[in-house]
């Protein structure tokens, strides 16, 4: 426990020695009844407030006792102004209404919600494990499976940290899943305290760049994990015997000899898979990753989940994921959250290409196979040809107190994005080492390079733009690929000149057809022109 505090239990009084909790009671007497102490505590200016008990004991400002429907803590119970807390962490259940979490985290407190901070895997393990045999096991693992649920709970919160930093962003884009939710899942809005059309629009009208609060983002979580995992359970991929060492994966590793053979048999294997899946694709990529998929592609989500699973182990994204999340204090929280977007849009450019360039269903494992083996030999070669952008990017990640590899490894997914159409245009009949070498050189020679940063840094502050965004990156990725392609198969072997040469030649690229500077107001307005101006897409 930390210096200065004091465990209280429900006795009918306390005594307060530490000099810190009697200064944080505000002088009360040495001997203070318990109701009273209640009262105090929940409004004491103090850096976590932790509630593990039962009952409801913060409402909103804007609601009734009888509202708290909690008779037997009316006594005790505070409005969520009143709370000075600057963390509040949910370890029982409804210690907070759900209004009450939405107006404490608009005024600027920290909480996810009892849901959140909570894990069913130890319910999950016993379902798993046959009744007369669960108890001996499960006690001898207990450490592994309270770590997997403390690991549970964090990446939780981290996704909801990485949705709520672009939160005004995506204001639109929640608002679409709430109507989805509805529609498809029977969502109460005024069940689940989410915004209705109108409180929508004014917070949107609000002008303080505010998005829905991270106790609302929450819920959408919550939904987005549950509609997957139907989405999952209606289709074949929980069948996908690939996937097999998903659910290996989720039993403890204390477990895992003696129920491995068995666990393709168990009758619950495609729960549990659906489960693992939906989980782990929330906690990654966020709760509108598919359906922006499914808006700009009209892939259903289940296909989408394939390509995407194909792209994290073709890259090893999951180690990724793991060690920027390690990372926990050595670096500025908002450098580790702008490194888990940098993830995010690497995973959405190669999900994107998959359903692009492959029908569906995608053959994960034939995918894996073919890409991981020739990316390898690449991961040295595109960050090389870019070196000036990637070494500039590592520095500044390195200056923050990142890890030096971490750092050139996130730094280089920007010039890596490009290696899943390398490796198509080799196709097994070319170096894949000189493709990538010639595509690069055209890159640079003709300032696409120069174009893809310019679109990086063109505003997103609504889900239209971010679309856009997403839109032109693509396109620009197309375009990449049939100019080397034409290279290739016009030129043949004589393209290694131009991928060796450091000539100047007097080509005019994107940086000299448009007219307003970077930065200029009409700059903007200029590059999203080529999102409507551009060539259509590729065909699958």
């Amino acid at each position: 426990m930390a210096a200065g505090g004091v465990p209280l239990s429900v006795e009918a009084g306390f005594t307060f020695s530490r000099p810190y909790v009697e200064a944080t009671l505000a002088g009360r007497p040495e001997f203070v009844r318990a109701l009273l102490a209640y009262f105090a505590l929940l409004r004491a200016p103090v850096d976590v407030l932790c509630n593990g008990g039962v009952g409801t004991f913060v409402k909103a400002s804007s609601q009734t006792h009888p509202e708290a429907a909690d008779p037997a803590n009316d006594a005790i119970r505070v409005d969520a102004d009143q709370v000075r807390a600057r963390v509040v962490v949910e370890g029982g259940d409804l210690g907070f209404t759900q209004r009450a979490r939405v107006e404490y985290a608009l005024a600027g407190g920290r909480m996810n919600t009892d849901f959140i901070d909570t894990s069913d895997r130890e319910v999950n393990l016993k379902i798993l494990l046959d009744a007369a045999i669960r108890d001996g096991p499960l006690a001898a693992v207990q450490d592994e499976v309270a770590t997997a649920v403390l690991t549970d709970s964090r990446l939780q919160s981290r996704v909801l940290g990485v949705v709520e930093s672009d939160a005004p962003v995506f204001l639109d884009q929640h608002a679409q899943s709430i109507r989805s939710f509805e529609q498809r899942d029977n969502l109460d809005r005024e069940l689940e305290c989410l915004l209705d059309e109108e409180a929508l629009a004014a917070r949107r009208k609000a002008g303080l760049g505010l998005g829905l609060a991270r106790p609302e983002i929450a819920v959408l979580l919550a939904h987005a994990k549950n509609s997957l995992a139907r989405e999952l359970s209606d289709s074949p991929v929980p069948d996908e015997p690939y996937l097999a060492g998903e659910l290996l994966r989720y039993v403890p590793p204390g477990l895992r000899q003696r129920l491995g053979p068995t666990m393709a048999r168990h009758p619950l294997r495609r729960q549990i898979l659906t489960t693992v899946l939906s989980n782990d694709l929330a906690d990654h990529v966020g709760t509108g990753f598919f359906s922006r998929l499914e808006e700009t592609t009209g892939v259903s989500t289940p296909d989408a989940v394939r390509a995407y699973l194909a792209v994290r182990d073709i890259f090893g994204l999951n180690a990724l994921w793991s060690e920027v999340d390690s990372l926990a204090t050595a670096c500025p929280p908002g450098v580790r959250t702008e490194m888990f977007h940098d993830l995010q849009r690497f995973c959405q450019l190669g999900t994107l290409w998959f359903l692009r360039n492959r029908r569906p269903p995608v053959d994960i494992a034939g995918e894996v196979e073919h890409f991981r083996r020739q990316i390898r030999q690449l991961a040295p070669v595109l960050p090389a040809a870019l070196a000036e952008m990637v070494q500039r990017r590592t520095a500044e990640l390195t200056g923050y107190g990142v890890p030096g590899v971490l750092a050139g490894r996130i730094a280089a997914l920007g010039p890596l994005a490009a290696s899943l159409d390398v490796v198509e245009i080799a196709a097994d009949r070319r170096d894949v080492g000189f493709v990538a070498a010639v595509y690069s050189a055209l890159d640079v020679g003709l300032g696409m390079d120069w174009l893809q940063e310019q679109i990086v840094e063109l505003p997103s502050e609504s889900h239209w733009e971010l679309l856009a965004k997403i839109s032109l990156r693509e396109d620009l990725f197309a375009q990449r690929r049939r100019l080397t392609g034409v290279a290739l198969a016009r030129y043949g072997w004589r393209c290694r000149i131009c991928a060796t040469s450091r000539r100047s030649v007097p080509i005019r690229g994107p940086r000299d057809v448009f007219s307003p500077e970077p930065g200029s107001a009409g700059f903007g307005a200029a590059v999203a022109l080529m999102s409507v101006a551009g060539p259509g897409r590729p065909a699958r």
